[in-house]
């Protein structure tokens, strides 16, 4: 009894110190063990034993739709992985990602029943979210610089060529030259710019 009291405090002491939200939860949704972590993320000192996951938890999707816990772990065989969930806490809105494992008991015969409980870890992953979202903004504008000055040094050269054929005056030949040349060096600055980032990113 000892030895089992003592394995158990060291499992609580694992599960306290792990930086993820952890909750075991029954097939009804009924919360029956919590982390440290757990309170955290929902901003409370009260215990979650007992507690229905889907009125403690406001989960919705992208489309705004909740998500339904009890609803969701009748279907849950394997386990899921959600990152496309966020959580509002009173007037803060955080992206999390879910996951959501069943328990087993390996002492029931009946496949069918020994699915007992659920371990269910929520990640704040809101700075993960913003930074890709702005890395994906950050793309989006560099391929917009780069398009635009490769455009006009085509058409320069293009009307350069036209001009040549031609014999047109020197004057403007000299002045479609700058400009391809400008825009080249435009991009040359850019390249060289997105270089810089790289290495700054990579810590030189």
């Amino acid at each position: 009894r000892n030895r089992e009291s003592l394995e158990r405090n060291r499992l609580l002491t694992i599960v306290n110190n792990l930086t993820d939200s952890l909750l075991v939860v029954s097939k009804a949704g009924k919360i029956e063990v919590f982390n440290a972590s757990a309170l955290n993320l929902l901003d409370t000192n009260e215990s979650l034993i007992g507690k229905n996951l889907d009125s403690l938890l406001n989960l919705k999707d992208e489309s705004l739709k909740l998500f339904n816990f009890k609803q969701n772990l009748k279907s849950v065989t394997t386990s899921i992985i959600r990152n496309d969930l966020t959580l509002s806490i009173e007037d803060e809105v955080i992206k999390i990602e879910l996951s959501i494992l069943p328990i087993k008991n390996i002492y029931s015969e009946n496949s069918k029943n020994n699915q007992k409980s659920f371990v269910v870890i929520l990640r704040d992953i809101t700075k993960e979210k913003t930074l890709e979202d702005e890395r994906d903004e950050f793309i989006s504008v560099v391929s917009h610089e780069l398009r635009t000055p490769v455009a006009i040094a085509e058409g320069a050269i293009s009307n350069l060529s036209l001009m040549l054929e031609k014999n047109s005056p020197k004057d403007k030949m000299v002045q479609s030259v700058q400009s391809t040349y400008s825009e080249i060096m435009f991009l040359a600055n850019m390249i060289n710019d997105l270089s810089t980032l790289s290495r700054a990113e990579r810590g030189v």
